[in-house]
């Protein structure tokens, strides 16, 4: 057994920090209120709103995660004294143990493999064309140590670290599917927004364009009702001018 294939029970969970309480009480609030704002825009709000606070507001989520982290000390106590977590570190003892043993058994046998060669190498020539028994298991003995070698070498045998697990690849669908879901819930609100602002500029068209309209209307009667105003005032002038000399005789 490896390692990482013991795994510990379930620990209690960890307490909120006041800030994260917070954030999880007035996010979908700023959200529904301002549906136009980026992810990034709506922490920045939420982290100036955190600024802004008063004191004795903060108190209240300081004094929740207080309580929550004093239960959650309690439990973990009571956790490390349970029977599952004092077998999984019985468990994880006795694993330590097992490896230590494989260790030194493979330190013995490398220490045989090298006392074998040595043997090979001490023990005197016989004298014959080099194909003796001795020879032939000598070059065999190498030959096996090269493939083992080259089988085992960087190139062919791949970091485990770098070895995408079944579950790390159901994480990572999960993810994209997250991300894809997101994406489409983000570009449905930029259209939201795009119909939104055609709408109202649209509005604003018309009303300038009425108003435009009206200013002109009035434009021209003010026009026709100065023209009116002044062919009066004239009429009237010639009027007076010609009663003027029929007064004089």
């Amino acid at each position: 057994m490896l390692n990482n294939e013991l795994k510990p029970p379930k620990p209690p969970e960890r307490p909120l920090m006041p800030y994260m309480r917070f954030c999880k009480h007035v996010w979908e609030t700023i959200k529904q209120d301002n549906p136009e704002l980026k992810l990034g825009e709506i922490g920045k709000m939420i982290g100036q709103r955190w600024r802004n606070m008063a004191d004795d507001e903060k108190q209240k989520y300081l004094d929740q995660y207080e309580s929550e982290k004093a239960e959650y000390h309690r439990a973990t106590a009571i956790y490390q004294q349970s029977p599952a977590y004092q077998a999984y570190l019985a468990a994880k003892e006795q694993q330590k143990h097992q490896e230590q043993k494989v260790k030194e058994k493979a330190a013995q046998i490398s220490f045989q493999e090298q006392e074998n060669h040595k043997m090979f190498y001490a023990e005197e020539d016989d004298g014959d064309d080099g194909y003796s028994e001795k020879h032939i298991a000598t070059q065999r003995y190498h030959r096996n140590h090269a493939y083992i070698a080259e089988l085992f070498q960087e190139g062919s045998v791949p970091d485990v670290r770098t070895v995408v697990t079944k579950q790390r690849m159901l994480i990572l669908q999960k993810q994209v599917q997250s991300l894809v879901s997101h994406q489409s819930q983000l570009e449905e609100e930029l259209q939201s927004i795009d119909k939104s602002y055609r709408e109202k500029k649209q509005k604003y068209d018309e009303s300038n364009d009425s108003f435009l309209s009206q200013m002109e209307d009035l434009r021209k009667k003010c026009d026709v009702e100065k023209n009116d105003f002044f062919e009066e005032l004239k009429s009237s002038s010639d009027g007076k001018s010609a009663e003027t000399p029929m007064e004089t005789n």
